[in-house]
């Protein structure tokens, strides 16, 4: 087996992500723009067998916010084909694969905008990045809610 360091490695598990569902497939990295790297996130169900969401979000959002704060885009993706990513890593039963983070250099610029009426995303003709969201002041609460 290639190893995912190597350009070879990682094509084998560039197949098995699902980028951008609602913008499929202008929200697909273009060719000469796949990640430059995976972590593969796993959990050992022999240590964890149920809520390991908890753990693993915040495991996740520290490896994007330090990723970011070093100048690499990240990509959380769970719309993984979990079995064959399993097979291609030779990661034994008792671990589960949850999800996988994609990092590499910034392609496009993002952009977030208060949520109107839709969450979905969307690019530009100038292939600007849209992400619609809440303003805090509609999900956050001092006190009492």
């Amino acid at each position: 087996m290639k190893r995912l360091r190597e350009q070879e490695g990682r094509e084998r598990i560039f197949p098995c992500l699902k980028w951008a569902a609602y913008i499929h497939p202008a929200g697909d990295p273009r060719p000469g723009q796949e990640p430059r790297a995976y972590v593969v996130v796993a959990v050992n169900t022999k240590i964890r067998e149920k809520m390991s969401e908890y753990d693993v979000g915040a495991a996740v959002e520290n490896m994007i916010l330090s990723a970011w704060g070093e100048g690499i885009a990240s990509c959380w993706l769970i719309s993984v084909d979990k079995p064959k990513v399993q097979v291609i890593l030779e990661i034994p039963e008792h671990v589960r694969v949850d999800s996988v983070l994609a990092l590499g250099y910034p392609a496009e610029t993002s952009i977030v905008e208060e949520f109107r009426d839709s969450l979905r995303y969307w690019k530009d003709n100038r292939g600007n990045f849209h992400v619609p969201k809440r303003p805090l002041a509609s999900i956050l609460h001092f006190d009492k809610y």
